[in-house]
C-alpha cells in the first residue's frame, strides 16, 4: 500500500530517451521511419510532403492544395471519403505550413487495411472538384472574414509583416483576392510538382503488427507515385523588417488590444539556442514567469501573456503576445521592457532557476509521452532540419544552465532597440 503521508521521492532526469524508431527504405525509395509503441490496438500513419508555402507560386496555392484532398479522388467522392472514415473510426488530419505539408491518419487496428485504401486514394488520385473547390473556398473566405475582425488575427499577421515583408513567405498578409485568384488549374499544377513519391516521407507509430507494416509497404511503397522528380530546392527570399518601432491596426468596437513584441533571433539549430530556451522559460514561457507575475499577478494589466521563439526556415523569431485593456498598452510594453532589463543587469536567483528547470524537465517528459508523442519528436527533428541528439542536448542546457550564463544571454539577445511593436485595437 501506497502511504500517502510521505513525499515521493523526487528523481533527476539524467538522460532523455525517445524510441528511435525503425528506418526502412522502400522499394519507391520513400523513407519510412516505424515507431513501435502502444498497447492500444491504434496507428497513426503521417505523411509528410516536402513542401509548403515556400514553394508556392500563388498565394494560398499550399494550403487549398493539401485542404482539398480529402473532397474527392478517382474512386471516391467526398461523401464516401467522409463517410468511409467516419463508419470506420477513423480520424484524417490536413495541414500545411511554411515547408511542409501533412496527411495524417488515426486508425484501429482491425479496420487499417480500409481505412488505408481511403488514405491512398486521396494522395494518389485527387480530382480537386470544382463544385467542391467553391464550397472550400467560400467556408474558408468566410472564416477568413471572422478572423479579420479578431485583434490576435490582425496583430499576429501585422507582425509577422513587420518582420520579413510583404514578398516573404512568411510576412504576406492575407487578402480577399488571395481567395478568388484560386483555381483548379492552380492546386492541381501545385499537386503535380510537390505531390510526389520523391518528395515524402512515412512515420508509422503505435501498435504496429507485422501485418500493418505489409500493407504500409504494399500500398504506399511498391512503386512510385506522382510525378517523380527532385525535390525542390529552398527558394530563397529576402527579409525586409519595417524600419518603423510601431505599428497600430485600428479595430473598432474593440474591448481589448492585442499587442505583440519581438525581432529576429536564432533559430534551433544555434548552439545558444538550448539554453536560451531557458531564459526565455524564466522571461514568459510558463504560468509562473516574470512577465505573469509582474504584468498578470501585481499589476492586473491582462489575463495572460507569453514569450517564446518559433523557428523558420531562415530565422528564429523572438516573441512576447498578450491582449490588454486599451488604456493599459503602454505600461504593459514598458513593464515588458524593464523585464528585459532585469534579466540583462541581475542574477536569476538559484531557487527560481532550479524550479524552471525542474518545471522544464518535466515538461518535456510529458510532451513526449506516448507512441504518437515519440513519433512526432522525429517528425520535429526532421521538419527542423535538427540533429538526433537535439532533446539529449537540451536536457544537458537545462541541467547544467548557470545565473551568470543566462544574463550573458539576456544581454545578448533580448536587444530593446530592434524591437517591433504591433498593437491591433481601438
Amino acid at each position: 500500500m501506497i502511504d500517502r503521508n510521505i513525499q515521493p521521492t523526487i528523481r533527476s532526469i539524467d538522460e532523455f530517451n525517445i524510441i528511435k524508431p525503425e528506418h526502412i527504405v522502400m522499394r519507391n525509395d520513400i523513407p519510412l521511419y516505424v515507431t513501435r509503441a502502444g498497447n492500444q490496438d491504434v496507428v497513426r500513419v503521417d505523411i509528410v510532403i516536402g513542401s509548403g508555402r515556400w514553394e508556392q507560386n500563388h498565394p494560398l496555392q499550399a494550403l487549398f492544395c493539401n485542404r482539398m484532398l480529402r473532397e474527392g479522388s478517382v474512386r471516391l467522392s467526398f461523401s464516401e471519403i467522409a463517410e468511409q472514415l467516419d463508419f470506420y473510426g477513423a480520424w484524417l488530419e490536413l495541414s500545411s505550413g511554411l515547408q511542409y505539408s501533412y496527411i495524417t491518419l488515426y486508425s484501429l487496428n482491425k479496420y487499417f487495411q480500409q481505412t488505408l485504401s481511403v488514405l491512398s486514394s486521396i494522395l494518389f488520385e485527387p480530382t480537386f472538384p470544382a463544385q467542391q473547390l467553391s464550397t472550400v473556398i467560400d467556408n474558408n473566405l468566410q472564416q477568413w472574414r471572422v478572423n479579420s475582425a479578431k485583434v490576435d488575427y490582425l496583430a499576429r499577421q501585422n507582425f509577422l509583416n513587420c518582420i520579413f515583408g510583404d514578398n516573404h513567405p512568411s510576412g504576406s498578409i492575407t487578402t480577399e483576392k488571395f481567395y478568388n485568384e484560386i483555381t483548379r488549374d492552380i492546386l492541381l499544377d501545385y499537386y503535380k510538382e510537390n505531390y510526389h513519391s520523391g518528395n515524402c516521407s512515412i512515420y508509422l507509430s503505435g501498435n504496429i503488427t507485422t501485418s500493418i507494416l505489409s500493407q504500409v509497404e504494399d500500398v504506399l511503397g511498391s512503386s512510385p507515385w506522382g510525378e517523380v522528380k527532385k525535390a525542390p530546392e529552398r527558394k530563397d527570399y529576402d527579409r525586409v523588417t519595417v524600419p518603423e518601432k510601431r505599428k497600430t491596426i485600428h479595430v473598432d468596437n474593440a474591448m481589448q488590444s492585442c499587442v505583440k513584441i519581438g525581432c529576429p533571433i536564432i533559430g534551433f539549430d544555434h548552439p545558444d539556442s538550448y539554453k536560451l530556451k531557458v531564459l526565455m522559460t524564466v522571461f514568459g514561457g510558463y504560468f509562473g514567469s516574470r512577465l505573469m507575475q509582474n504584468i498578470r499577478e501585481d499589476k492586473g494589466y491582462t489575463y495572460g501573456i507569453s514569450a517564446s521563439i518559433n523557428n523558420t526556415p531562415d530565422t528564429g523569431i523572438l516573441g512576447i503576445s498578450t491582449e490588454t485593456a486599451n488604456e493599459h498598452v503602454e505600461c504593459l510594453i514598458k513593464e515588458v521592457y524593464h523585464e528585459m532589463e532585469v534579466l540583462q543587469n541581475d542574477l536569476i536567483p538559484d531557487s527560481e532557476l532550479h524550479m524552471v528547470c525542474n518545471y522544464m524537465l518535466g515538461d518535456m517528459c510529458r510532451t513526449y509521452e506516448g507512441p504518437f508523442a515519440q513519433s512526432d519528436a522525429w517528425v520535429f527533428l526532421y521538419t527542423n532540419h535538427l540533429n538526433v541528439d537535439y532533446f539529449q542536448n537540451s536536457l544537458e542546457a537545462i541541467r547544467s544552465v548557470n545565473p551568470k550564463e543566462l544574463r550573458q544571454l539576456a544581454q545578448q539577445y533580448f536587444k530593446i532597440d530592434k524591437m517591433v511593436e504591433v498593437i491591433a485595437g481601438k
